[in-house]
């Protein structure tokens, strides 16, 4: 029996081996599925065959998520060498940046230096013929001289403010450009930073996940469920240069929510005992209409009407299950409601720069560490506002990661696009100093 075997689709070659015999396998060549017999011999599945090929694509998927997740010493030796090139290349470029600015610097101060000398060894001469004006009878041979030695002066002048003109242009387009180069470089290490693999410990369920988070502006707003993540943005495409967002009436919105009261915990929405007799009594006269657990509303309630908003929740024995209706009711008593999720639109809409709009109100109502804190909320409603925030958008093609349990779901290929976000008055840099941070990531 040979000690090899063909892929019965495309004829790709492979040592065989006893674990591979009445297994379903994937070609790693043309991608089909086929299965090893004992004769030595492949055959291919029939198309029938649908969990065959749901297994080894699984297996493929699988296969291709332990590759990313492995940590031998080989893959982190070749990342560290990449980014200490990566760093060389930096540094050198950074080196030849300084050296031409001195030595751009050192010509103009040559040149400085050199119409200074000048300057002086004229009005040396001319203090000299000034003397010797004096001395001389002709007075026409006198004029004549000193509108030559005037005109020689007044070009000379001339030839300084140029030159200086020139310098302070050239330094400008300098300081221009190693500005551009820094935010560059700043954005794409964000990216860079954020697509690091999490240290091992930090791999399995849930760690992994919050691993991703934790280097965002804010964590998950949907209760209970991990939102996916593109994992791998440090190949993204960076989309123009960053933009400056100026936050004109964004503390004018926020003062609103100083007359609100935030009521989302269950202990403020509890029923008192009357309330939940009256619900036990009418649950057991009609057991459909009561079945199933009981949400807790997260909304702003204006100041005086906590009370209103409880009773108008359990009232009718606790038959109401919507917030959004509850929000209604409690309009309709006169009193003002809004409902926590809307917060981010409505932001949107009321302040003049939509984006910086939407970005406040998601930091407004989000967690910012993975233990349910709301630090972006308290920041905003002691009044630390900022007045402008830069955002770099970009875009790419990427891995999905979907962690919902201990088992793992990956998509692979996924476009996506995102905004890099910085802002000097809220939130604080990463471990490198760099304050830009991922605000959001989106697959399409």
């Amino acid at each position: 029996m040979a000690d090899t075997f063909l892929c019965p689709h495309c004829g790709a070659v492979y040592p065989r081996k006893p674990a591979l015999v009445g297994r379903n396998v994937r070609c790693t060549s043309c991608k089909q599925a086929f299965q090893l017999q004992e004769n030595g011999s492949a055959i291919k599945i029939s198309g029938r065959n649908d969990s065959a090929r749901r297994q080894a694509k699984d297996e493929d998927t699988r296969r291709q998520f332990k590759e990313r997740m492995r940590t031998t010493n080989e893959r982190e030796k070749e990342e560290r060498l990449k980014r200490e090139e990566r760093e060389k290349a930096a540094e050198s470029k950074r080196l030849r940046l300084r050296q031409a600015m001195a030595a751009t610097l050192n010509k103009s101060a040559s040149e400085a230096l050199e119409v200074e000398a000048s300057k002086v060894e004229t009005e040396r001469h001319q203090r000299r013929r000034d003397d010797k004006n004096k001395k001389e009878k002709d007075l026409g041979s006198i004029s004549k001289l000193e509108v030559v030695l005037t005109g020689q002066s007044v070009e000379q002048h001339k030839q300084q403010r140029v030159m200086l003109f020139g310098c302070g242009g050239m330094l400008l387009l300098s300081a221009i450009f190693i500005w551009f180069i820094a935010s560059s470089s700043e954005t794409q290490r964000a990216l860079n930073y954020f697509a690091e693999l999490p240290k091992e410990e930090d791999r399995n369920y849930p760690s992994r996940h919050l691993q991703y988070l934790n280097k965002m502006w804010y964590h998950s707003l949907e209760k209970g469920k991990a939102v996916p993540i593109v994992v791998d943005v440090n190949d993204a495409e960076l989309l123009g240069k960053p933009e400056v967002i100026e936050v004109k009436n964004a503390p004018d919105f926020f003062k609103k929510f100083g007359n609100l009261v935030h009521m989302h915990t269950e202990e403020q929405w509890k029923a008192t005992e009357e309330e939940e007799a009256e619900r036990q009594e009418l649950a057991d006269e009609e057991p459909e209409s009561y079945a199933g657990s009981r949400m807790t509303p997260d909304l702003w309630v204006e100041k005086g009407a906590e009370e209103l908003a409880r009773s108008l929740w359990w009232d009718d024995g606790g038959r109401l299950r919507s917030e959004l209706m509850l929000k209604g009711r409690i309009n309709l008593a006169g009193k003002e409601a809004y409902l926590t999720k809307s917060i981010p639109a409505w932001a949107e809409r009321e302040i003049s720069e939509p984006i910086a709009g939407r970005i406040l109100g998601t930091l407004f109502i989000a967690n910012s560490d993975d233990e349910g804190g709301k630090r972006w909320q308290e920041d905003i409603l002691n009044g630390l506002m900022p007045r402008q925030i830069e955002i770099q958008r970009f875009r790419g093609v990427g891995t999905v990661l979907r962690d919902l349990d201990e088992s793992y779901s990956m998509q692979f290929n996924v476009a996506y696009t995102g905004i890099l976000m910085r802002c000097d008055i809220i939130g604080e840099p990463d471990p490198g100093g760099n304050r830009w941070r991922i605000f959001e990531v989106r697959s399409e």
